[in-house]
Formats: C-alpha cells, structure tokens, sequence
C-alpha cells in the first residue's frame, strides 16, 4: 500500500471548505517534491469539479495527476471538523487520502485507491483513526 509516512499525514485539517483542504493535503507533495502547490491544487480542484471524491462513511479519495510527480504519493489528512462534500451518504467527510501521481502511473493509482478503499472500509480502523493523537500514532496505525 502507499502508506504516508508521518510528514505525509496531516493529523489537523483546518478549513471548512474543500478548497482549503484540498490546498493542505497537497502541501506535504509540494515540500517534497518541489512541485509548485497551485499546480498540486489545480489538479485535485479539476477532479473534484467533474464529481465529489467522497466515497461515503465519512471518507474522501481526492486524486489527480501532475506531469511533475515521479510517482504515486499518497497524504492522509484528518479533519476534526468535518466537512460537506456531497457524499452518497450525505456524510461530512473527516478522513481524506489524497492520491497525486504522475501521467503515466495510472495502473500503481489504480491500486492505491483500491488498497486504501479496503482499509478504509473497516468501520474500526476509521475510528482509531480518528481517535489517534497525532500523525506518529496514524503512521503506527497504518503499518502492516
């Protein structure tokens, strides 16, 4: 699975608007790789506009591609505040995995957001997730 390390996880989330999250989780990409944020945004803004990412039970899979990225990276961010984001269960989303990769990674995409649909569907892992205390407490959480 592509799991974060620690600096990919982003244990507060603040905002509450998409916008301002979507720009959070794509700030550790940005540090990371040097690809401008704006760009990093612009990419998650353009999905987000075809059809709402949330997957439902509190979960959002924002995801896009950047020509700048040599691979797939993955953020987890946590919103204690949750945010509306037109889920199908009308569920404000809370726990956000971001997915930026480049154009030519759409199979190794295809299997992040697999992997990290089924560890997210886990009502349990939800919840410690929630209830962890900070991103060194997720990143155990998340380890196999």
């Amino acid at each position: 699975m592509t799991t974060p390390l620690p600096d990919a996880i982003v244990a507060e989330l603040h905002g509450s608007t998409v916008d301002e999250i979507l720009a959070q989780l794509c700030e550790p990409v940005a540090r990371d790789t040097g690809v401008p944020l704006p760009e990093l945004l612009a990419t998650l803004r353009e999905r987000e506009a075809l059809a709402s990412t949330a997957l439902g039970s509190g979960i959002a899979m924002p995801h896009g591609e950047h020509p700048g990225l040599s691979r797939v990276f993955a953020v987890l961010g946590r919103a204690r505040t949750p945010v509306a984001m037109a889920a199908p269960d009308d569920t404000p989303v809370q726990l956000f995995v971001a997915l930026l990769r480049p154009p030519a990674a759409s199979a190794a995409h295809l299997k992040a957001l697999a992997q990290w649909s089924r560890v997210l569907s886990d009502a349990g892992t939800r919840a410690a997730l929630l209830a962890a205390p900070d991103a060194a407490a997720i990143a155990a959480l998340l380890q196999p």
